[in-house]
């Protein structure tokens, strides 16, 4: 019988992605036998003698939240990895271990609507310059010789914008600025931006990683290791490590990645080529349909384009909301990423906080949907989209 080592697996070099997301990173010992990471509760450890860098405090990690960080840092083919109590979290915490008074910081004005009031508001007052003019590939534009952090958005939210992350990466090294990408939206099985030159990537990671509502999380990931101490050393000031409860959702759920976000690339294009059909329906955004501004981008960037579809019902913010109250099997709330299918009205939801002057410029209208396929039956989908639509 083979003996099974105590400690972390490392996954093999020839194993593919699909491998290293179930068996990378993984707690296992000889002792009891168990193939899935423990949850470690304990807050405290036993000194470790010499090892200044062994398990003290929960609130500096435990084996179950580095199980999850080697894990990702496999996944997203960089050298290490840290994980947050939630996506905020991590941005925060990256962004503060780099930025300092005077800085500038570049990014777009279509990303996550709490990180653009993270970024705006709460840097901004720490003297932080944060220049967020551009959307797409204008950040381009915006990037000088001052500028010491790009932030994008792989897909970005809600109107599912595609930078070209490789040209942005080239730029901000050009300058010496260095470039964050949250890869939420597409997750690792479509993008990877640490290849394309980004030195880090970052996670909500209560959406497509753990993938079923039911876990907060975020995580970040890089090649710099001396960056990742720091984010990591950030935590521990701030406090935002996560629960091993937690992370062990977010484990369990990056085991089926692979197969979630392969089902919902292809159910997704389907719903945005019904939906752009549909009498109802102004205008769809999916960047793997031709007529989206990003589908060149798309098409030479991205292995599929997410399970996120976003839709201006004819009409006003108010047949917007009727379409979101009359659906059935898709639930009507503001996150994104798990097996049941949801619908946002961002203006009122995840956008509330922006405001209205930029809104109207990012073309977040008031009869814009949000539609995050799960995985239930394209067909059934379909059907609750058309008796929704139909009833305005």
């Amino acid at each position: 019988m083979e003996v099974i080592p105590v400690g972390f697996v490392e996954p093999e070099e020839e194993w593919e992605e699909e491998t290293k997301l179930i068996h990378g990173g993984e707690y296992r010992d000889d002792q009891v036998g168990s193939i899935v990471t423990p949850i470690f509760v304990s807050v405290i450890y036993r000194y470790p003698e010499g090892n200044i860098y062994g398990y003290k405090y929960s609130r500096n990690s435990s084996p179950t939240i580095e199980a999850l960080e080697k894990k990702v840092a496999y996944v997203e083919k960089g050298k290490d990895a840290v994980a947050f109590s939630s996506g905020m979290a991590a941005i925060s915490s990256m962004l503060i271990s780099m930025l300092r008074p005077g800085d500038k910081l570049v990014t777009t004005r279509d990303i996550y609507g709490t990180s653009y009031e993270m970024m705006t508001k709460l840097l901004g007052g720490f003297g932080i310059k944060v220049d967020e003019k551009a959307i797409g590939e204008k950040v381009l534009e915006r990037i000088d010789k001052n500028t010491k952090v790009v932030f994008v958005e792989t897909i970005s939210n809600p109107l599912l914008i595609v930078p070209p992350i490789d040209e942005i990466a080239k730029v901000a090294e050009e300058v010496g600025a260095k470039l964050i990408v949250d890869n939420t939206f597409a997750t690792p099985i479509n993008f990877l931006p640490l290849e394309k030159g980004a030195y880090a990537v970052v996670h909500s990671a209560s959406k497509y990683l753990a993938g079923h509502n039911d876990v907060l999380g975020g995580v970040m990931a890089s090649n710099d290791t001396n960056y990742t101490i720091a984010v990591r050393n950030t935590r521990r000031l701030l406090g935002g490590i996560p629960d091993p409860q937690q992370v062990y959702f977010i484990i369990r759920g990056m085991k089926t990645l692979h197969v979630r976000v392969e089902r919902q690339n292809k159910t997704a294009l389907e719903i945005a080529k019904f939906l752009s059909e549909h009498p109802k329906v102004e205008k769809v955004h999916y960047p793997c349909l031709p007529d989206h501004p990003s589908y060149p981008i798309a098409k030479r960037l991205l292995k599929g384009c997410g399970g996120v579809v976003s839709f201006e019902v004819k009409g006003n913010g108010m047949d917007a909301i009727a379409v979101m109250k009359k659906v059935r099997v898709i639930q009507r709330t503001a996150s994104l990423g798990g097996v049941e299918s949801i619908i946002t009205h961002p203006a009122t939801m995840t956008h509330h906080t922006v405001p209205d002057d930029v809104r109207r410029e990012l073309g977040i209208k008031d009869n814009l949907l949000r539609l995050s396929v799960g995985l239930e039956s394209v067909q059934d989908l379909i059907e609750d989209l058309d008796r929704a639509l139909k009833a305005i």
